[in-house]
């Protein structure tokens, strides 16, 4: 597995890391990043496709339903921040990061992925299923191989841009709900959250009282909190 530092509470690596994809840093690079980017507080991520020999497919809250009828062979598995998942297979032969279905992508080539024991809001990354990692599913590499490789574009749905312009009264809790659990699942941490909300809420007509904002991101983010420690006692796709 080839890692690289990765900034505190981020996804940047803390390097010019391009030059990793193709040999290992040697020992005295090394020895420098530990001393330069202690892990904690900095974040390690492990560059995938070639580099480890392990792509990753990247699953959000939301694309375990892209993935039901789907069938993916138990492997180590790292519950993410979000609440999503990294599962770790053997490079499959693709070339970088592949958008798969709504809320799955494959990370190849010229891409890497946090590791445990990185933080982000508070919130580490943890292995949630300790096992050998299998090869990469005949089914994901035909599918990678009808999609475009690019760079990752995570354009919320055309319904998310409607519902940020603001809401009549009937519908401002509902959508506060849906909008405070689109946000965590994008990384976000619970006041990142409340500011955005307070913003979005005066867009409102009319605007719903701050204690009802702020009860609402409570609220979501106590049974995200919930789901993730259920989630840790295993995983079965």
């Amino acid at each position: 597995m080839r890692v690289v530092p990765v900034l505190p509470n981020a996804k940047k690596a803390a390097i010019e890391w391009a030059q990793f994809q193709h040999r290992d840093p040697t020992p005295d690079e090394v020895a420098r990043w530990d001393r330069e980017f202690p892990c904690p507080p900095y974040n390690r991520a492990m560059l995938c496709g070639n580099a480890s020999g392990i792509d990753v497919i990247d699953v959000d809250d939301s694309g375990m339903d892209s993935l039901r009828g789907q069938i993916l062979p138990r492997t180590r598995t790292v519950l993410t921040p979000s609440g999503g998942w990294h599962f770790y297979y053997r490079h499959g032969g693709c070339d970088s990061l592949v958008p798969m279905l709504p809320g799955v992508e494959l990370r190849s080539n010229r891409t890497y992925a946090l590791i445990p024991p990185s933080v982000i809001n508070g919130i580490a990354y943890e292995v949630a299923v300790d096992e050998p990692i299998v090869p990469l599913p005949e089914w994901i590499v035909k599918l990678a191989a009808q999609r475009e490789v690019g760079p990752a574009k995570r354009t919320p749905p055309d319904g998310y841009v409607r519902l940020l312009r603001g809401v009549e009264e009937g519908e401002r809790n509902i959508v506060a709900t849906r909008l405070v659990g689109w946000l965590i699942a994008h990384g976000l941490g619970p006041e990142e959250v409340y500011e955005l909300l307070v913003g979005w809420n005066l867009k409102n007509r009319p605007p719903m009282p701050t204690s009802e904002v702020r009860q609402c991101v409570e609220s979501v983010t106590s049974t995200n909190l919930h789901n993730r420690a259920r989630a840790l006692r295993g995983v079965e796709v």
